[in-house]
């Protein structure tokens, strides 16, 4: 091997590694993140055509291996969506929030509006995770009935068959992982307690066939005078650095009888991008 495909190979790798980064690295962008991505594949491609006798380490391999996949699994999604949204109705449909966001936008970033924590009876925010796991159980039928009522709109306008949408329902958030991110994320947020601000306990999710519907959902959500759209994410849009794209929801909804809202999370998805995603990710596992 020249000494030049030597230098080609170590470089290669220092620069592979670098990528991979400390925690204050990890806080960059998506979009620098996928630029080194790219950037590190071009010169993987720049090696191979320099000589096929490089040698790299056997992590570098691996991890070269995994990059592979990542991208190529980026450009299937990609193509994918092309196809099911070309004329971008859903990656342009504008979100708009009720709460004008949880923020108080005063001086100190971690006040938010006290509306949007998790409500007892009378409004009165939780303060204990029981507390927390009584009203989301109080809350998810509910919620469900609400979802329905969506949907049946979507079929009304969009004649649809009932086989063409999919809601699922998801196993309350268990009280460890509840906790726990209630304790990283949320425990300096004034006013506290962090529980209070767990918006993921009660989740859903509704799977469309196509474009025309997704849409119709997210208008009856936005005219439905029952539901308040607290957060939103349009990541059809915006999609994550592995390509993966969804509406993302945070809504709030009356409970009936017991005088108090509850908001819930909610993942809207397209059924061709969902089913690329979920086997794109077996793929990758293996």
């Amino acid at each position: 091997m020249s000494n030049a495909s030597e230098s080609s190979s170590d470089e290669f790798e220092n620069e592979w590694e670098g990528s991979n980064g400390s925690e204050e690295e990890e806080s960059s962008t998506e979009e620098k993140t996928i630029a080194i991505v790219e950037k590190v594949s071009a010169r993987l491609n720049g090696l191979k055509e320099a000589s096929a006798s490089v040698k790299l380490r056997d992590k570098t391999k691996e991890n070269l291996h995994m990059l592979h996949k990542y991208l190529d699994s980026r450009s299937k999604i990609d193509d994918r969506i092309h196809q099911v949204d070309e004329f971008q109705r859903i990656a342009t449909f504008p979100l708009v929030t009720d709460s004008g966001g949880i923020e108080t936008k005063s001086d100190d970033p971690l006040e938010f509006k006290s509306d949007f924590q998790q409500q007892l009876a009378e409004g009165k925010p939780v303060i204990t995770l029981d507390e927390r796991h009584i009203v989301a159980r109080i809350a998810k039928p509910i919620y469900r009935q609400t979802l329905e009522n969506i949907v049946d709109q979507v079929y009304s306008f969009c004649g649809c068959n009932k086989d063409d949408i999919q809601i699922l329902g998801v196993p309350l958030k268990g009280s460890e992982r509840a906790q726990e991110k209630a304790d990283d994320d949320y425990s300096k947020r004034k006013p506290g307690p962090g529980v209070s601000w767990l918006y993921d306990i009660v989740r859903a999710s509704i799977i469309f066939s196509t474009t025309e519907q997704i849409a119709r959902c997210l208008e009856a959500i936005r005219d439905d005078p029952s539901i308040r759209v607290v957060k939103a994410k349009n990541r059809f849009e915006k999609p994550t650095l592995t390509g993966y794209r969804d509406f993302n929801l945070c809504i709030q909804i009356d409970i009936p009888g017991y005088r108090f809202r509850h908001i819930c999370e909610l993942q809207i998805h397209h059924k061709a991008i969902q089913v690329l995603q979920t086997e794109l990710k077996t793929t990758t596992s293996q």
